[in-house]
């Protein structure tokens, strides 16, 4: 016959059961949340401060959304990260022809106060600002919902064009999402996430993270 050791039974009779039970009930919103918005790798690597994106996830995107555009120009489009910091970008339109031009990442962030992505682009004529936007938005959104979550409503968001400078701020959209949704201890998960930066390198975007546990959440 099995005897429980005296010392566990003291244990558990001196557990608040009802603060317990409070505690899962708030923290289950925040476990639903970040399994519906992160997969295990992407929760992993949000902890490490490291989020890598694959040239991959944003060629397929690319292609996914030029095939639902009315476009009759562009029939694709290849960006390439190289380790020298820059994005190579080739588009190849029905003729066969090749738009070629390249960009960096001026800034990618995400904190409580903005979520803007700033793109500087060269080599490509003016005439064609209207492809650099419809590209920055397509660029920037898988990016930025792999680590924030889907964002709702996010076609009526316009990009800004300076110059060769190309400004997606999507700092009303992640409003949207299930992160801003949730809250632990009056604070929204959303508010817990920032995107310090962006770097491209050979064949990914590296990005910095970070999560902030304020000290009230890492008491409860």
């Amino acid at each position: 016959m099995f005897v429980i050791p005296p010392a566990i039974i003291e244990n558990v009779q001196n557990i608040d059961f009802n603060s317990l039970a409070e505690t899962i009930n708030k923290c289950a919103p925040v476990i639903e949340a970040a399994r519906s918005v992160w997969t295990k790798d992407t929760l992993k690597e949000m902890i490490d401060g490291n989020v890598a994106i694959p040239d991959k996830l944003i060629n397929d995107v690319l292609a996914e959304q030029l095939a639902k555009s009315d476009n009759k120009e562009i029939k694709s489009i290849t960006v390439t990260s190289k380790a020298n910091g820059k994005i190579d970008i080739m588009a190849e339109t029905v003729s066969d022809k090749h738009i070629k031009f390249s960009g960096k990442i001026v800034k990618f962030v995400h904190n409580s106060q903005e979520s803007v992505a700033e793109y500087k682009i060269t080599d490509v004529p003016i005439k064609e600002n209207g492809f650099i936007k419809w590209l920055v938005f397509n660029m920037s959104v898988p990016m930025a919902e792999k680590m924030l979550g889907n964002m709702d409503r996010i076609n009526d968001i316009p990009v800004q064009a300076k110059g060769n400078t190309f400004t997606f701020d999507f700092t009303d959209a992640v409003d949207n999402t299930l992160l801003a949704n949730r809250e632990i201890n009056g604070h929204r998960l959303i508010d817990l996430v920032e995107i310090q930066e962006a770097v491209p390198k050979d064949g990914y975007i590296a990005f910095k993270t970070k999560l902030i546990i304020p000290d009230d959440v890492k008491d409860t």
